[in-house]
Parts: C-alpha cells; structure tokens; sequence
C-alpha cells in the first residue's frame, strides 16, 4: 500500500510539474511573438540587407539544427554570424527563425522538454555566458549593434 501511495504522489507532482512547464512557455511565447514584430518595425528604420532571403532561410535552418539534440554546436553558430554583415542582416535573420521549437531543450534526462522561441531566446537557452560573449564579439568587430 505505500508503494501506491508513493507511486500515485510522485505521479502527481510530475503532472503539476508538466503543467507548471507549459504555463512557462506559454509566457515565454507571448514576449517571443512581440520580439519577431519588434525586429520587423526596426528594419524600416535601417540601411538595406545583404543577405537574400533565401539565405537567411538556411541560416535560420543551419542555427535550429546547431541547437537541436543535446549537444549545441557553438561552432556551426558562430560560422552563421559571421556570414551576417549588418543590423539589418540580424533582425532579418530573428524574423526568418520566427518562433521554432528545438529538441532537447530544458531540463535534464527524462525530464527533458522541447525548448520553443525566438532566436534570442534560443540563443540564451543553448549557450552559456561566454559563449554570448563570443557570439556578440563577431557582431561587434563588424559594428554590429545587436546583442544576444
């Protein structure tokens, strides 16, 4: 009988915790949806791309598969950013992401939930502190203002 009782209270707590996780990323998606329309309003405001469309496509495509799995190639990132020539490069490269789900996101073993948002979010999700610094190193050697 306790181990009944055991199994049915941890069942339980795993249910409020699955809950718990949604209502996060309900959150998260809400500020996620304003970031992309935010990068769309600021672009009318910069100098032309220099990436085609069809570019960032792949570059949105080539950061999802780097960040997708357990293990994040920071490399595979890096290589993206240093293909970007300018703000308005950047914030074209954030609305072709859009909002995206990646594999293996948060939390660790079984409890392991896909991770879904922006490029910002993602970023901040798969890399640690240094690795944003080397990010936004290759961003600002070319006088880049933004910033993950």
């Amino acid at each position: 009988k306790g181990v009944i009782v055991i199994m049915a209270m941890a069942g339980t707590g795993f249910i409020a915790w699955k809950i718990y996780k949604k209502i996060q990323a309900n959150k998260a998606l809400e500020g996620a949806k304003s970031e992309v329309e935010a990068a769309d309003k600021e672009l009318k405001t910069l100098p032309k791309q220099t990436l085609s469309k069809s570019q960032l496509e792949g570059y949105a495509n080539q950061l999802q598969t780097a960040m997708n799995g357990y293990n994040t190639d920071e490399s595979a990132i890096y290589k993206v950013f240093v293909n970007v020539n300018n703000d308005a490069d950047v914030l074209n490269l954030i609305k072709a992401f859009g909002i995206r789900e990646i594999e293996a996101g948060t939390g660790t073993g079984f409890f392991t939930t896909p991770f879904k948002g922006t490029l910002s979010q993602a970023l901040t999700e798969e890399l640690d502190s240094e690795e944003l610094i080397a990010l936004n190193k290759i961003l600002a050697g070319k006088h880049i203002k933004s910033r993950f």
